[in-house]
């Protein structure tokens, strides 16, 4: 009896176990596409981005104005860098750690640049790096 009682501990521990992993994937699963390993990021995480950003080596070249619409983070991107005026939607993710981002076309929603990795160093401070490349920006 007391064999059957303690495997019936066991089984009912392993059953427990199995609940909460499951509950904790599913709830991964809703907040994180596992393919990409992006997972959504709260607005409050990413608040310091809203505002005006100059390229820190030269402000005038590259200016980016970051502004959060309820269901969107536009970029405005303006300076001889940009080639003129810019218009793109960001969208801001947790990938390893690291907060990523892809641009978008603001109009047609299609992706026109590859993940970079977004790094706050600072207050009024912040880098955006692309493989070995890093580009500093400070508030302008």
């Amino acid at each position: 009896m007391r064999k059957l009682a303690i495997a019936l501990g066991i089984l009912v521990l392993l059953g427990g176990f199995g609940t909460y992993l499951g509950f904790q994937l599913q709830q991964h699963a809703g907040e994180c596409d596992s393919a990409l390993r992006h997972c959504a990021v709260e607005r409050e995480e990413i608040a310091f981005l809203e505002g005006d950003w100059c390229l820190a080596a030269d402000p005038a070249s590259l200016r980016e104005e970051i502004r959060f619409e309820p269901e969107r983070i536009l970029v405005r991107q303006s300076g001889p860098r940009a080639g003129g005026e810019r218009l793109l939607e960001a969208r801001v993710f947790r990938s390893m750690g690291e907060l990523v981002y892809f641009e978008h076309d603001a109009e047609t929603g299609d992706r026109i640049s590859t993940e970079l990795t977004l790094r706050r160093t600072g207050e009024t401070t912040r880098d955006t790096v692309v493989g070995p490349n890093r580009v500093s920006w400070a508030r302008c």
